[in-house]
């Protein structure tokens, strides 16, 4: 994920909803993400902007047999709960062919 235009000094919270081609929710976790702990590598400051990159992973979870759809939501807050900033994405499941 990428975080631009970041405000250093603050905390942020990611919140992570996955959900399944039924509308079940099959993952939905709250990571931290603490500006000022951001290793210097993954910063870019530009133009008196700074970005910053960091990887959030959910649990494993179980994938039935078969071609699935999911949505990735990443919702971004601040400690007062003020939402920044939000982002969906989709993915596909699907069997390995070649282990069949």
């Amino acid at each position: 994920m990428v975080l631009a235009g970041l405000q250093i000094h603050k905390v942020f919270t990611v919140n992570l909803i996955i959900t399944a081609d039924d509308n079940r929710i099959v993952v939905n976790t709250k990571n931290t993400v603490v500006t000022d702990e951001l290793p210097e590598d993954n910063l870019i400051k530009e133009k008196g902007l700074t970005s910053g990159t960091f990887s959030i992973s959910p649990k494993p979870f179980d994938i039935p047999d078969g071609v699935h759809t999911y949505l990735a939501t990443a919702i971004l807050e601040d400690t007062d709960g003020n939402i920044w900033d939000n982002a969906t994405t989709w993915f596909v499941t699907r069997p390995d062919p070649s282990k069949n």
